[in-house]
This record gives structure tokens, C-alpha cells and sequence, in this order.
């Protein structure tokens, strides 16, 4: 085996440690934070920045660097060992600095953990880029493309692996302890071909098979820190999320990605989540809960005599494991439908219920709010009958309710608004949200309710006469309307503007800490402002460098890299948003769409090897690309129900075939300004690399977090088009990239 083929091992080991790495920690940072999209894009930024100063420092000594194979092996196993430590590290520091599991926290307590985790591992990973291009930099030709295409390719496996094999059956500490112990193991193995050397591997084996059972105690361990007051009796990691079951004073609690899913012998909730929406009804027959399916409101709601039919949908199929359901629900009048309730409904005949319920938290994340869209909406009026009855709670307060609370409940009341003539809301701890297609009276009051159960022979333990005629007091009636009307925010929430979503996270904020709440609301203030200065600073940037040649050739690379960087993460949390929106939980998908992006790269690197030195014309087209992506973006994001109502299937595809592109645009465009200011040169492509990450670490910090929220798709898919134009316009003014790669 030659020298540089012995590297292209080593170069795919360290692509695969990267992206396992990363995609382990997305997942539990998730799973720690009930897949608060606010934590996956600091997940992100904090990533891509470690990465982006690793790959700058390098740049700067790899020079110097006597022995690069020593070195590149000591990083190695660095990062090999460095993918168990993270998440020790990441639960450690959680617990000291307070952080539940399922929460949000404010300031230091959410930013210093993540942090103190995946800062050394993004760091390491960085570093390698520049280590790779050293290593192969005179024996072959296209040393930075030949270092690009190995280490995509090491991702894709990862991504594919991860998804396929690991993530169904092991913990993420389980697998992040065999990846230690194979890839230390590899890396020592790499060089040598003898039979007997290969003995290491084969201990390693052994060790990982002998140690399975107390990597998953110490992931069990690790979420008992989390919880140091409560009996943490199952730990189940799933493809949609981490199942936890604890207990409490005799009380059992199940949650998933540390959101509390159901609490054993909550009669209060049961009644609430069952009794005050069916009562809604005259006659309900047909009734479709979205969520709800534990914590004892099916059972409530099987009282009811009227009822032949209840269909339940959970996302997650484990939850309705037997070890979860302390009672197996034996009426045939239940019935359960495993998967996205979105679908479910967009898929059932039309007039098919008499009441659907949604029994979800509210919309917390950008995958729960897709079902308090004007879309959703849409969809459940067409699946109702004429009479039928629409129905969620939103969590609120009784007495008084916050400016912050007023602007989510009043974009929901709108948003309703625009569907169904009828809508009503119901005061309380939880505010009920009561909507209509027909005319009709809602039983808003104590007597209505009662009377209405009473006729249907219920008598609720906990919500009597006495609490009702509380809880529905004309006092909290008019609070609750006095505090819409007055509310400083009145959107509709959509698809394509999940505005609910960002009001939310300031209503979670506020709870948490109020400076991260006027955080937000600052933000929200100053985005399109300062969008707009950027925008117009950076054309007018561009303008000033295509008529400054001096060093236009290396500014127009520096500027391409770094836009391309931010597109392609931008488009992939678009799509990712869009593919939570349209198939559901995206929890699971990561690791695939992760791993088509990073093959698109793999692609894209053995295209841009095989074109010619002059690739001017090439380099061209795919910065036009960057500027269609949005567009086409948009078109798919915006006809998919079509396409989904054809052939579900064709969906998902289009979505894998998008992030495909996208990241085969990435890459060649990459490799093409590569050439274009350095032939390939070693430390100018590790600098070039670091900002690649940075232009991304900027697309993750704002796309998912305040435009996508705040200013919707369509406005984000213009900014991203504008942005591209400007690289365009600056390789357009250049004569040729016809820059012979280093030898």
C-alpha cells in the first residue's frame, strides 16, 4: 500500500469520529432539552465555531510541524477519546448548574455545559483538515480535494451507520464508548499489515461485547444525575427521542426528551384533557385524540356513553409498550395509530369526527408548532363533521396572565380565527381553545358542563361544581379577554412563519429567567434592521472588491466560501424544518440527512477532481446554483402536501434529493475556491476551511433560531438568494480560475 492510500483510511476513521460525534451530541442535547430547537442551533453555532478556530490554528502550525503523522494520530485518538468525555461532560455540568432535563434554562446554566462539551471535540475536529492536507501534500496531486472527498465520505458513513445500525438498539454513551475503543484501536492498527498486529483489533472487540452492559448503566447513571431526587427506574433511548421512567412519592412518571408525557394517578389532568372537551358535543361518536394516549384520559373519556370510537396517535411507538401502560386499555372502542398525527389527519377521509383533541404540550418547538398553523387548522376542519368540534389547551395561569402569555394566546386565537367561524376560550391553569364549523354554543359555564355530564351519568372527583364554577368565574372570563385584546402581538401563526414558536420560547424564557426572555424580544427588534445594514454593507462590499483588483482573486474566494458555508446550513435547517413539518419528528432523521448532505459533499469532491484546471465557467454555474436552492426550496416546502397527498414516499425523496445537491454544491464550490486562491496550498485551504465553518456557525446561530420564526421562509429564502448574488457578481469580474493544483 502506497503512503498516501495508507492516509485515506485514517482520513475516512476521522470524517466518521466527526460526524458521529456530532450527531450523538445534536441528539442528546435534544433529548436534554425536549427538542428545543433554541438549543440545537447554539448546539450548532458552538460546534461549528470550535471547528472553525481548530482548523484556523492548524492552518497557522501545520507548517512547522516535523512529524505530521505523529501528530494526526495523537489528535485522533484525541477526538476518539474525547466523544465519551463530551457527554460525562455535558451531564456533569448540567447537574451542577441545575439544568432538569426537559427544561430550558436561562444564561450560564444553558450556554457554559454546552460549552464546556462540545468545544474540545469541535476543536479536534477542525484541526484535522489542515493535519490531512500536510500529510498528502507532495506525493499526489489535489492534496485538499483528495482530504475533502475521504473525510465526506467518512461522514456519509456515519451518518448511514449511525441511523441504521447504532441508534436503533444502543445508548448514545454506549456507542460513543465503542467508537472510542475502535477507533483508538484503528488508528494504532492503520500502519501495520501484519496478522499478529491485528490482535489489538480483536481485544477491542472483545472489550466493547464485555463492557455492553456497563456503558448502558452509565448512560442510565448519567440521566440519574439529572434527576437527584427522584428514582429513575428505565432509561429507553428510541429513534423519536429518550424515554425515561421515574418515580416520586408512589407517583410514576414517563418522559420523553425529558418532556413529562404522563404522571400516574393525575386525576385533575385526566378529567381536564377528557371531560371539558367532549362535553363540548352533543352526541361525540367519533374522536380523534393527536398525543394523550398515557396518564389515564382514555379512560375518562370511555365514560362517555355516546362514544363508539376513539383513535389515538402517538408518534412514538414505544410509548405504547406495554412496561409504559400500567393498565393495557382492553375496550375495543380504542383504537391506537402509530405515527405523525399531522399525516394521519391530512390522510383520513373527510368528515370523519365528531371532536378532535390535541393533547401536546403547545407550541414549544418548531415540530409541535406545526399543529397550531393555519395549515393544520385547515386540515382538521376538513376532517371534522359539520358539527364537529376542534379543542387544545394552552398552559397559562388562572389569576394573572403575562404580556408575554397574552401574545401567544392572542396569535392562537387569530390563527383559529381564520378557519373556523366559532371560537372560544376557556379560562384557567390551562387555557381551552374551543373552535367550530358550524354555529353553534360551546359550554363555556358551570352549569353547561355539569348538567351535561350529569345527563351522561359522570360525576368527576376533582373537577366538581364547586372547582368549575371557579375555574369559568365571569371575573377570569374577562382577564382572559382584557389580556388578548391588549396583547402586543396578534400574528397567524403558519407553516412557513411559525411565529408561535418564538412567542413561546419567551413565555418558557420569562419563567426561567427574564433576561433571556428580553433577549429574545431585543433580537426580535433588531433583526430586520440589522439584516438589512448587512446586506447592503456586504453589496456594497462586494461592488468596492470587483473594482479593487489588487486582491480581488483572494477576497472573491474568502467571501464565496463563507457565503456557501452559510447557505448550505441554512438550507439544511430549512429542510429539516420543512421535513419536520410535513413527515414529523426529525429527532430520527438526523442522522440520514445528515449523511445525504455529507455525500452530496463526497460527490461533489470527485466531480470537482475531475474537471479541469480551468474551472471558471464550472465554479460560475454552481454559485447559481446556491441561488436557485432557495427557490427551489420554497417551491418544494410549499407544494409538498400535494405531492404527499399523491405519494408520500415521492416526499421523502425529494427532501433527501435537495439535501443531496446541496451538498454536492457545497463541495465542489469549496474545492473551486480552493484552487482559485491557492492551487491548493496547505495553509491557505485550512484558513479557507475555518471560514467555510464560520459562514455556517452564522447560518446556524440566526436561520433556526429568529429568521425562520420571525421573519418566515419566504423572507429567509430571499435574504439567502440576495446573499448569493454578490459572490456571483465577484466571480464574474475575475478572468479565469485556472490555477494549477499543488503537485
Amino acid at each position: 500500500m502506497s503512503l498516501p492510500s495508507q492516509n485515506y483510511p485514517l482520513i475516512t476513521i476521522a470524517g466518521f469520529l466527526m460526524t458521529a460525534g456530532q450527531v450523538i451530541l445534536i441528539r442528546r442535547t435534544l433529548a436534554l432539552s425536549g427538542g428545543d430547537e433554541i438549543v440545537f442551533s447554539l448546539t450548532l453555532l458552538i460546534w461549528l465555531l470550535s471547528a472553525s478556530s481548530g482548523s484556523y490554528l492548524s492552518s497557522r502550525i501545520v507548517s512547522r510541524t516535523h512529524s505530521p503523522v505523529r501528530s494526526l494520530k495523537i489528535n485522533l485518538m484525541l477526538l476518539a477519546v474525547a466523544l465519551p468525555v463530551s457527554l460525562l461532560t455535558l451531564h456533569y455540568l448540567c447537574r451542577s448548574s441545575g439544568w432538569i432535563s426537559g427544561t430550558l434554562p436561562g444564561g450560564g446554566a444553558l450556554f457554559f455545559p454546552l460549552l464546556a462539551a462540545i468545544t474540545p471535540l469541535g476543536i479536534l475536529s477542525g484541526s484535522l483538515f489542515p493535519l490531512f492536507c500536510r500529510l498528502l501534500h507532495g506525493p499526489i496531486s489535489h492534496p485538499v480535494s483528495r482530504t475533502f472527498l475521504f473525510e465526506a465520505v467518512g461522514s456519509l458513513l456515519a451518518g448511514v451507520g449511525l441511523s441504521l445500525v447504532f441508534l436503533p438498539s444502543l445508548t448514545g454513551f454506549t456507542i460513543a464508548w465503542f467508537l472510542c475503543l475502535w477507533g483508538l484501536t484503528t488508528v494504532l492498527l492503520i500502519r501495520h499489515t501484519q496478522v499478529i498486529a491485528w490482535l489489538p483489533l480483536i481485544i477491542a472487540l472483545a472489550v466493547s461485547a464485555a463492557s455492553f452492559n456497563v456503558a448502558n448503566q452509565v448512560d442510565r447513571y448519567l440521566f440519574q444525575m439529572l434527576r437527584p431526587h427522584i428514582e429513575l427506574t428505565r432509561v429507553l433511548e428510541t429513534p423519536y427521542g429518550i424515554i425515561e421512567t421515574t418515580e416520586y412519592e408512589g407517583q410514576t412518571q414517563i418522559h420523553e426528551n425529558g418532556l413529562t408525557v404522563s404522571v400516574s394517578d393525575d386525576l385533575p389532568d385526566a378529567e381536564e384533557r377528557s371531560h371539558l372537551f367532549l362535553a363540548q358535543h352533543p352526541s361525540p361518536e367519533q374522536v380523534l385524540w393527536v398525543g394523550g394516549a398515557l396518564g389515564g384520559g382514555i379512560e375518562q373519556a370511555l365514560l362517555h356513553p355516546s362514544l363508539k370510537k376513539i383513535d389515538v396517535i402517538e408518534l412514538n411507538p414505544l410509548l405504547l409498550d406495554s412496561q409504559f401502560l400500567s393498565d393495557p386499555i382492553m375496550d375495543d372502542r380504542a383504537h391506537f395509530l402509530i405515527g405523525d398525527g399531522r399525516t394521519i389527519i391530512r390522510q383520513s377521509p373527510p368528515e370523519t369526527y365528531d371532536l378532535i383533541v390535541l393533547q401536546l404540550p403547545g407550541p414549544r418547538t418548531i415540530r409541535l408548532s406545526k399543529y397550531y398553523t393555519v395549515e393544520f387548522f385547515r386540515e382538521v376542519d376538513r376532517a371534522l363533521k359539520p358539527a364537529g368540534v376542534f379543542g387544545f389547551a394552552i398552559e397559562s395561569s388562572g389569576e394573572y396572565i403575562a404580556a408575554e402569555t397574552a401574545s401567544l394566546l392572542a396569535t392562537l386565537s387569530a390563527t383559529l380565527q381564520e378557519v373556523f367561524p366559532q371560537v372560544q376560550l376557556l379560562p384557567g391553569p390551562n387555557v381551552i381553545f374551543l373552535a367550530a364549523n358550524s354555529d353553534g354554543q360551546f359550554a363555556s359555564s358551570q352549569e353547561q358542563i355539569s348538567g351535561i355530564l350529569m345527563e351522561r351519568s359522570i360525576e368527576p372527583l376533582y373537577w366538581d361544581s364547586y372547582r368549575l364554577r371557579n375555574r369559568l368565574s365571569p371575573s377570569r372570563f374577562q382577564a382572559l379577554h382584557d389580556a388578548i385584546a391588549n396583547a402586543a402581538t396578534r400574528a397567524v401563526n403558519t407553516d412557513a412563519a411559525p411565529s408561535s414558536f418564538f412567542l413561546q420560547q419567551v413565555v418558557w424564557s420569562r419563567q426561567v429567567r427574564a433576561g433571556l426572555a428580553d433577549l429574545l424580544i431585543w433580537l426580535k427588534k433588531i433583526l430586520i434592521p440589522a439584516s438589512l445594514i448587512f446586506l447592503v454593507t456586504a453589496s456594497i462590499g462586494t461592488a468596492a472588491i470587483i473594482f479593487w483588483r489588487k486582491r480581488s482573486r483572494a477576497l472573491a474566494a474568502n467571501w464565496t466560501v463563507m457565503t456557501a458555508g452559510f447557505s448550505a446550513i441554512s438550507l439544511e435547517i430549512l429542510c429539516l424544518v420543512g421535513y419536520q413539518v410535513h413527515f414529523g419528528s426529525g429527532y430520527r432523521e438526523v442522522g440520514v440527512l445528515l449523511g445525504l448532505y455529507m455525500a452530496g459533499l463526497a460527490l461533489g469532491g470527485i466531480a470537482a477532481l475531475k474537471c479541469k484546471p480551468d474551472s471558471s465557467s464550472l465554479a460560475r454555474f454552481v454559485q447559481m446554483t446556491l441561488i436557485a436552492f432557495p427557490l427551489i426550496f420554497f417551491a418544494l416546502f410549499s407544494s409538498m402536501p400535494g405531492v404527499i397527498e399523491k405519494s408520500p414516499t415521492l416526499g421523502r425523496g425529494l427532501y433527501h434529493l435537495f439535501m443531496l445537491c446541496i451538498g454536492g454544491s457545497g463541495g465542489m464550490q469549496f474545492l473551486f475556491m480552493a484552487r482559485l486562491k491557492s492551487g491548493e496550498e496547505v495553509q491557505a485551504s485550512g484558513f479557507l476551511y475555518a471560514l467555510d465553518l464560520l459562514g455556517a456557525a452564522l447560518g446556524a446561530s440566526l436561520i433556526g433560531l429568529l429568521t425562520i420564526p420571525i421573519l418566515g421562509v419566504w423572507i429567509t429564502v430571499l435574504g439567502l438568494v440576495w446573499l448569493n448574488v454578490m459572490p456571483l457578481l465577484l466571480l464574474l469580474s475575475l478572468p479565469s480560475i485556472a490555477v494549477e493544483s499543488s503537485a
